[in-house]
Formats: C-alpha cells, structure tokens, sequence
C-alpha cells in the first residue's frame, strides 16, 4: 500500500503502532548511547571530562532546539502539503528546511567558535573543568551543520510516512557512535576530544544516509533538489511560525541547564556538575519512549488535517495522548519506586 494510502485509511491504531515504533526504537538507542557515552568518558577521562561535556550540553541543546524548530514546523507543512495533494509544495517545503538548517547551524558555530571562552565561563566552567569542556566544544562545533541537516531530514523522512529510514539514521549515528568512543578515548589516546571526534563523525554519517535518501535512493515521496533548496520567504516563515514554540520549550531548557551549573558549581562543587550530567542522561531514557509516540503522530496528524479529514486527526491526537499517558505513567512508578538502580549508574559511570 501506498504511504499516502496508510496516512489516509489505516486504522489509526495499528498506523499510530507502525509509525511510532521505529521512533521510540530509534529514540531508544540514542537515549541508550547517552548512558554508553558517559561510561567511556567516566573511565577514560574522569569525572572533570563528564562535568566539561555537562557544561557544553546547554550550547548542544541550543543546537538541537534549533534544529527540531526546522524539523517540527517543516514536517508539518510536508505532510498538511502532502495531504491536500499539493506535492511540489511540500518538496519546496524540504529544501527551505536544508537552507534553515545550514544558516542557522553556521551562525551557531560561528558564534560559539569565536566567543567559545565567554561562553564557557557563562556555562559555570571552573579553572578545573575549563580545559575539558574548551577541548571538547571546539570539535563539537565542526558538527553543528550536520546534526542540523540531518536532524531536518530526519523529521522530513517521517512527516512523509517512513519511520524507518528515519530510525535507521538514527541508529546509524548512535551505534557509530558506541564503537569509535573506545577507540579515540582508549585506543588513540585521545581523551576528551577523542569523544568529540565519535560524535562528529557519527553525526556526519547520519547526515550522509539522509542526502542518499532523499537525492539518490528513489524511495521518498519527495524530492531534493538544488532549485528547491532556493528560499521562499512564505514558505520559511510557514516553517518557522509552527517551528518557534518547540524552539521556545527547548531553549528554556538550556537556559535553566545553564543556571542549574552555575548553582551547582557556587553551593556544590565539580563533581556535582558532573552528577547532574549523568543524571540527566539517564533520565532521558525514560522520556524517549513519549517522544517516539509524539513523532509517530505528527505525520498521521499533519496528513489528516491537510485532506480535511479532521475527525481521523482528533481520533489519533486522543490516542496518541493516552498512550503517551500510560508510558509517562510506567516511567514514573519506576523513577519513583528503584531511584537505587540510577543511584548505582552514577557509581559505575564515577567510580565512587
């Protein structure tokens, strides 16, 4: 069957299932590189390397709040396009969200490359952690415009109905991720930095499999391509309209992050700014699942509500929001009822 078929007679059930599995799965991996990635930089740099990448986590999200703006405000308009039958639309669509991705993620990195100091020191480095998160944000920085783009894509791919090549640049990039971590952190010696380098080219890998799929594979709905990619003022102001309020929930988040450091470096000290990070990380394990369902229904959503069928939009909206309910719910009770099991995670991670 046809994606387009299944975004518009599918049972909404089954379809929510299909859809949202490979995100939560995808999501799943990465909230699980997370862990794995702390564990290397634990023993291999020590507590100072995981509270330097805890410093620089507030500029990371900062990229990825910008990012998902893209990504959530032009997936949305893909699939409302797709839905309404206007499909060279939803292609120019695509190609203003490439142009976003790569202006904004060179603005980032210019800013955070020539002001990387200031910034630092604004996060709450200490002279300690200061060298740490200087060596592991300068190559983080050569990374941006490709989380950006790949991000973008990512969303792009699964406001058309195909979650799976969505999941798989996802796993792409995390599995990278978990075998070269040992060899620049243990093998090559490379510390902090060597940690920096595995999420670089991680994320250069994931950016790679995305411009296959949409330039050369065949398989997508849609179509990149150099002409589209030239910015349409209605078009980016559609994007970015839809985009802003995720922009504005995840920036917020960084700037508490950024307070949090700062606080815990004033009444706590070093190593709590690494707890925090790795409490954090693990964290997050548990709120992928939600994030997988909520990904799983845009593109049912979009599509619906761009071919008028509003009734079959509210219908998936009502049980995506049970689901993602129920999986809030599980999360808490363990949160709440095993707080020894994460408590154990931070003593494997820094060898207290």
């Amino acid at each position: 069957m046809d994606r387009r078929d299944l975004l518009a007679n599918e049972q909404i059930g089954r379809l929510l299932w299909r859809l949202s599995l490979p995100a939560i799965i995808g999501m799943l991996v990465q909230a699980s590189y997370n862990i794995v990635d702390a564990i290397f930089i634990g023993r291999g740099v020590g507590p100072l390397g995981l509270a330097g990448t805890a410093i620089v986590f507030p500029l990371q999200l900062l990229s990825t709040s910008l990012a998902i703006t893209i990504g959530v405000g032009g997936s949305s308009l893909i699939s409302r396009s797709l839905g309404a039958g206007k499909h060279s639309y939803a292609n120019k669509a695509l190609g203003n969200m490439v142009f976003l991705s790569f202006i904004f993620s060179f603005s980032l990195f210019s800013i955070g490359f020539f002001t990387r100091q200031y910034i630092l020191r604004l996060f709450g480095a200490t002279p300690a952690i200061f060298p740490y998160a200087e060596e592991y944000l300068e190559v983080i920085l050569f990374g941006l415009p490709f989380v950006g783009f790949g991000m973008a894509a990512n969303h792009a791919a699964r406001s058309e109905g195909n979650a799976r090549v969505a999941m798989i640049s996802m796993l792409i990039s995390a599995i990278l991720n978990i075998i070269l971590d040992p060899i620049f952190i243990f093998k090559l010696k490379l510390g902090i930095r060597g940690a920096a380098i595995a999420t670089v080219l991680s994320q250069i890998a994931m950016a790679i499999w995305m411009v296959h799929y949409f330039f050369f594979s065949k398989k997508s709905l849609l179509s990149l391509s150099l002409s589209s990619i030239t910015p349409q003022w209605e078009t980016i102001k559609e994007i970015l309209s839809v985009g802003v309020s995720e922009f504005v929930r995840m920036a917020s988040g960084s700037i508490i992050i950024v307070f949090l450091n700062n606080s815990l470096i004033y009444y706590g000290s070093d190593i709590s700014v690494a707890v925090y990070g790795i409490l954090h990380r693990a964290l997050s394990f548990f709120f992928m699942p939600i994030i997988g369902v909520a990904q799983g229904l845009q593109p049912i959503l979009g599509f619906n509500y761009g071919a008028g069928d509003y009734k079959r939009a509210r219908d998936v909206t009502h049980l995506a929001i049970g689901a993602a309910s129920i999986i809030a719910f599980i999360a808490s009770v363990i949160c709440w009822f095993m707080p020894e099991k994460v408590v154990g995670l931070l003593q494997q991670i820094l060898f207290f």
